[in-house]
């Protein structure tokens, strides 16, 4: 399945967001970027910091092919500022995290490790997935390794689309990762800030599934994506 076959979008240019842009990029993968400010200002910034990378603005994601992935790498915060209707209909990987600094007088604040559920709420027409947000921005290119590599980083994929989980394995593979199905978003808060597995640092599929099994009721275990 070659999730990328249509391009990528990327909300946020903050330092998660241009690293992910970045590794798409470099995978030869057609990247839009968006971010609070006008794709006209944002633009010669890309320029600079991510060159092959496309401005565009949140939107113009709709005008994307459906099979688009759209990464959102945002301040919790910033959520509510996002149009539901731009990213209807598209698989939304979740990369965010709850940081109280920022995030303590949002809708997230009273169930933070469940954030990804209240972005699931916001985009009610999207598939939300959580994943790659237990990782360091700095991480991303530095760890990603071929299929075939036999020391692999993994990364965990909650989402209530059976479906949107499988598809975001795959994507999360073509980046260069694992991926371990951690069953529904709600699970997701079994690596957010402050778990095992977010502070663990870098943890084989093997790892992560089986902590997950210890914390969870549901059977995870790496996706076989041959």
């Amino acid at each position: 399945m070659d999730v990328l076959a249509h391009g990528a979008a990327v909300i946020g240019a903050g330092l998660e967001g241009i690293a992910i842009a970045e590794h798409l990029v470099s995978l030869g993968t057609t990247t839009s970027v968006a971010a609070s400010r006008p794709a006209a200002q944002l633009a010669p910034e890309l320029a600079n910091t991510v060159p092959g990378a496309a401005a565009i603005d949140v939107v113009g994601i709709p005008s994307l092919p459906d099979a688009t992935p759209v990464f959102l790498a945002i301040p919790l915060s910033a959520m509510q500022s996002i149009p539901p209707a731009a990213l209807a209909g598209k698989l939304v990987v979740d990369v965010t995290n709850f940081w109280p600094k920022l995030d303590a007088a949002t809708a997230f604040a009273d169930s933070p490790r469940d954030s990804s559920l209240v972005t699931q709420e916001h985009f009610a027409e999207s598939a939300v997935v959580k994943t790659m947000n237990h990782m360091a921005y700095s991480d991303i290119s530095f760890d990603a390794r071929p299929r075939s590599a036999d020391y692999r980083r993994a990364q965990g994929v909650a989402g209530d689309d059976a479906s949107a989980r499988l598809r975001a394995a795959y994507l999360v593979d073509a980046m260069g990762f694992d991926a371990v199905d951690a069953g529904p978003l709600v699970n997701g808060r079994m690596f957010g800030p402050g778990t095992q597995i977010f502070n663990g640092g870098w943890r084989t599929a093997e790892q992560i599934a089986r902590i997950l099994a210890r914390r969870t009721d549901y059977p995870a275990a790496k996706f076989d994506l041959s």
